[in-house]
């Protein structure tokens, strides 16, 4: 065999068994098991067949290449799938994956944080890199959404009907510590556009520093993507000061008058992505005495309406104790407040679809508007939503 082509093979070989116990130790230090996949993950089988059976100088060249590209991709699909990463280390596995590999940093649906915690992944809407801001709007972007969202205060305004935003925080970002890394020291989407709004005439429900503060008490599902009963209730709160400071006479429900039940169905939306039942409690608030009564659908579901179940796009709530009539453009969030807002206002119209449909609120021409969207959500938001004229 040349000499050339022996320091080749050889600088190879010694560079795999330098890499691969440095790789190891390094990364298991750092444990944040990602787990969106049924069977336990293995380690790596490498491969050197090709090295091993390429024929002459060309062959065996050939085959360091191939192996060492095939060698080089499943670390690195084994890595993401099983290994985690501490702050020091996140922007450094940001640059391999997207900027070398050019492959998402985290495919996955779900993975595991502390304490049993579990969180949304990559595989929706880029919730993961979103909440850590690794993919955040531009100052183009948020310049739009912001002019969007303006529009729709504007056109509602014009009409004598009051708007009012509501952005809801996703769970990555009220219990990061329980995040199995720890979270940049950047700016989100969330961020950005929470200041933008701040400095609008729009009436910007933000629950944020409201839940963080109460967040001694779990507002979130451990196994599930969703705030509880007792993060809506925060949420629901808050929106009531808003509207409280357009309508002094709605009052809202008080804390005396709602009260908290846990049923045990093992529901949640991260554990059914892991083929398993939740076996945390789903916690829901409800009115002590409720006045509201559901009534019967009028809309249309619209063509190409995409959600599991087209059933949930309308729901219609009448109480004859009420006062005014609300209209919500809302996302799966909005979903804990259903029991809390047809016990406040005489007319509810909710539209599970967060696309502002001027269409709808010409039909059902209420007092409120309530446009919803989750922190996830905002891309999409984003895309479907258009300024008006």
């Amino acid at each position: 065999m040349p000499k050339y082509i022996a320091n080749i093979i050889f600088t190879f070989v010694i560079s795999l068994l330098f890499l691969l116990p440095t790789s190891y130790m390094v990364v298991r230090s750092f444990a944040p098991t990602l787990i969106g996949y049924k069977k336990p993950i293995k380690p790596p089988v490498l491969n050197f067949k090709h090295i091993y059976n390429g024929q002459g100088v060309k062959g065996k060249i050939k085959g360091v290449y191939l192996d060492a590209t095939y060698n080089i991709k499943v670390l690195y699909e084994w890595y993401i799938r099983k290994i985690g990463f501490k702050k020091e280390l996140l922007k450094m596995y940001q640059f391999i994956k997207e900027d070398i590999l050019n492959t998402n940093p985290f495919p996955n649906k779900v993975f595991k944080g502390r304490d049993g915690w579990l969180f949304l992944g990559d595989d929706f809407e880029d919730a993961l890199s979103i909440s850590l801001g690794i993919k955040r709007f531009n100052k183009k972007q948020i310049k739009n959404i912001t002019r969007t969202i303006t529009s729709h205060y504007n056109w509602c305004n014009q009409r004598g009907i009051k708007y009012y935003f509501m952005l809801v925080p996703g769970k990555h970002d009220i219990y990061s510590e329980y995040l199995p890394f720890d979270k940049p020291d950047q700016p989100t989407t969330y961020d950005m556009l929470s200041e933008a709004l701040a400095l609008t005439q729009i009436p910007f429900v933000d629950s944020r520093e409201a839940l963080i503060s109460g967040k001694s008490k779990q507002l979130y599902y451990k196994e599930d993507t969703h705030w509880n009963g007792h993060g809506a209730w925060i949420a629901y709160l808050q929106l009531m000061d808003s509207i409280g400071q357009d309508f002094p006479f709605i009052s809202g429900l008080s804390h005396r008058e709602v009260f908290f039940d846990s049923v045990f169905n093992g529901s949640g939306d991260l554990a059914k992505f892991l083929n398993r039942r939740s076996p945390f409690p789903k916690i829901s608030a409800y009115p002590v005495v409720s006045n509201a009564k559901i009534m019967k659908k009028q809309l249309k579901v619209p063509a190409g309406y995409n959600t599991s179940s087209p059933n949930n796009y309308e729901y219609r709530f009448r109480n004859r104790k009420g006062e005014l009539k609300v209209l919500v453009f809302r996302d799966s969030y909005f979903t804990a407040l259903q029991t809390l807002i047809p016990e406040t206002f005489g007319s509810n119209v909710l539209i599970w679809d967060p696309k502002m449909d001027t269409n709808i609120i010409i039909k059902e021409q209420p007092d409120i508007v309530i446009q919803e969207v989750a922190e996830r959500m905002i891309k999409k938001f984003y895309l479907i939503n258009r300024a008006l004229n």
